[in-house]
C-alpha cells in the first residue's frame, strides 16, 4: 500500500493525490506548483501516477528573530543558518497554510488547520513537529 506522504532524502514534499488536493483547497490563491509524476517501481514499471512535488515558491518570513538562534556572514549579515527556530505568533496569523520559512527555505511548515485536515483524511507517513512559538518582543 502506497502512503499519503512519501520521504525523500532531498526533502521535497511528495504527497498523494488525495493530500494534494486537500493542500490545493487550503491553500487557495497561493503560489504553489504541483507536479504530477509517475512513481517507478524497482522493475522499472509504472506503480503509480497519483503523486505530486509540491513546491510553494517563496517563503515567508515567519521568525520570531530575537528568539531563534541566528547564524549570519560576518561580512554582510546575511543569514547563513537558523539551528534554533523559534516562530513569531503575531506574523503566524498572516501566514498561508504552507509556507517555506523565508530564512531558511528548506524547512516547510504547515498550519494546524492543513495538519488536521491531512490527518482527518488519513494520510499516512506524515511526521509533523510542534515549532515553538511566541510573540516578537518590542
Amino acid at each position: 500500500k502506497l502512503p499519503g506522504f512519501i520521504g525523500n532524502r532531498p526533502g521535497y514534499l511528495i504527497f498523494s493525490r488525495r493530500a494534494k488536493e486537500i493542500i490545493e483547497k487550503l491553500s487557495e490563491g497561493q503560489k504553489i506548483e504541483y507536479l504530477n509524476f509517475s512513481l517507478i517501481n524497482h522493475k522499472g514499471h509504472v506503480h503509480s501516477n497519483d503523486y505530486f512535488i509540491i513546491n510553494p515558491v517563496g517563503g515567508f518570513d515567519a521568525l520570531n528573530v530575537k528568539a531563534s538562534e541566528i547564524i549570519r556572514a560576518d561580512d554582510d549579515g546575511r543569514v547563513l543558518d537558523v539551528p534554533t527556530i523559534v516562530l513569531d505568533s503575531t506574523k503566524l496569523e498572516r501566514a498561508p497554510h504552507l509556507f517555506r520559512l523565508g530564512q531558511k527555505p528548506i524547512v516547510y511548515l504547515i498550519s494546524a488547520a492543513l495538519r488536521a485536515a491531512l490527518v482527518e483524511a488519513n494520510v499516512t507517513n506524515l511526521i509533523c513537529l510542534r515549532v515553538p512559538q511566541r510573540p516578537a518582543e518590542d
